[in-house]
């Protein structure tokens, strides 16, 4: 116990990487008043809890890896800014496969809507169902990479319509959908993992872009990375204490305060790397035009997964100060659009 004491004050001042913006948090105030509102949701039971969440979408109706590709795309052409270097080129419009007609756009920043059915990708015929799917998916990803814009055709009803899209950008991080029957979401530094369990029970388009939002910014901002950063650093700082132990006669090198340490490194920032991905999360949102107040519903809906983390958490923030302090960026974003100021996260001070 007496090694975990010394260890701890040692891997405080050993160069832990730390989070880069200025995150909202949430005055205990708030948080206790979050606190009580889940809390009353909860034990009102499951009538309460379905009646403060937002409308389901009408993309349910479409294969889910469909939906959650879709929602993905949105929020990845929104991200480019925050990705530098790491982008590729896409284009504005994604489509699903419902049935075995011409794929069904979902999300388009141009003229077509959602429900239109897709007949041609420059001139050539696009097939129906599955097959549609994966050849405007495919053969769109290569033009994107060519450079090249899009026309597209379709049908609305008995209306023909054709809209021309160009090249856009869009972060340049892999969505993969998981099937392990879990509720959960994670990002590992390179792919932003959505279980199909979570997506299946957030049928709101709006809640599922903050998902997806949040754990893209995980990646954006490197947190992985620097979670393993922070383990090493904690790793070295226990054997420097194990060797300083036993220099004065106190005990042999065994790994033990090395492997303590590590795990306190690797806890020392989690929480505020959490906080920092709802708050970059909440700002690439703003760009989407999805649901701000997504942000605080989905915290709620941590809260009805596990109501222990309404007022407790470990590697996360308890989900009544990620509510409450979701509600406190969503007031700094509206109050930068009233303004007319840039839509960029606060910079933490350097130094």
């Amino acid at each position: 116990m007496r090694s975990l004491f010394l260890l701890a004050p040692i891997v405080l001042l050993s160069g832990c990487a730390t989070p880069e913006t200025a995150f909202s948090v949430a005055l205990p105030d708030a948080v206790a008043q979050e606190a009580q509102h889940q809390e009353q949701m909860i034990n009102a039971g499951k009538q309460s809890r379905y009646q403060n969440r937002a409308p389901a979408s009408s993309s349910n109706n479409y294969p889910i890896e469909h939906r959650i590709f879709s929602v993905a795309e949105r929020v990845l052409i929104a991200a480019a800014p925050y990705c530098g270097n790491h982008v590729t080129p896409a284009y504005a419009v994604s489509v699903a496969a419902p049935d075995y007609g011409p794929p069904v756009v979902l999300n388009s920043s141009g003229s077509l809507r959602e429900g239109d059915r897709v007949l041609t990708i420059n001139g050539e015929e696009v097939p129906g169902g599955q097959n549609g799917w994966a050849m405007l998916n495919q053969y769109g990803a290569q033009l994107a990479r060519s450079g090249q814009p899009i026309t597209l055709t379709a049908t609305r009803g008995r209306q023909k319509i054709t809209a021309q899209y160009p090249v856009v950008q869009a972060c340049a991080y892999n969505v993969a959908v998981q099937n392990n029957n879990q509720w959960n979401a994670f990002a590992d530094g390179e792919t932003v993992h959505i279980e199909a369990k979570l997506a299946q029970d957030v049928t709101n388009d709006d809640d599922l872009a903050f998902v997806v939002a949040h754990e893209l910014a995980h990646n954006v901002l490197t947190h992985v990375s620097k979670q393993q950063q922070n383990v090493m650093t904690g790793a070295v700082a226990g054997l420097a204490v194990e060797a300083l132990i036993a220099g004065l006669g106190g005990g042999s090198m065994n790994g033990e305060i090395a492997q303590m340490g590590g795990g306190l490194g690797g806890m020392q920032y989690s929480q505020d790397f959490e906080r920092e991905a709802d708050y970059v999360g909440l700002y690439i949102l703003a760009g989407t035009g999805y649901d701000l107040e997504a942000g605080p519903r989905i915290a709620r809906r941590i809260a009805e997964q596990n109501p222990q983390t309404i007022r407790y958490g470990t590697s996360h923030p308890s989900s009544a100060e990620r509510a409450a302090s979701l509600q406190a960026t969503i007031r700094e974003i509206q109050q930068k659009m009233s303004a007319g100021q840039p839509l960029v996260p606060n910079m933490a001070p350097k130094g």
